[in-house]
């Protein structure tokens, strides 16, 4: 879920899901990786900035999972890597 001052812009809301939509291309794993990216934005820059960059196949967003998962706590990596294999 995104912070609240980015829940409340309408505009950067639609650019959300156009870009994902765009991104996606029909593949429901990639298009949830995007958004769990985007929701951990906490302004409207970092959303945008997310937006501009979103990967485009499922390869890279899974790489950037893994670069988000390796920059957690020992404990919610070891679980994370646990769940994942």
């Amino acid at each position: 879920m995104l912070s609240e001052p980015v829940q409340d812009n309408k505009r950067l809301e639609i650019a959300i899901v156009d870009e994902t939509i765009k991104n996606a291309k029909e593949m429901l794993l990639l298009a949830t990786l995007q958004l769990d990216a985007i929701a951990e934005s906490c302004t409207e820059w970092e959303v945008e900035e997310k937006l501009k960059h979103v990967p485009s196949n499922l390869y890279e967003s899974y790489a950037r999972t893994l670069e988000r998962v390796d920059q957690q706590p020992d404990n919610f990596r070891m679980l994370a890597y646990r769940m994942l294999l």
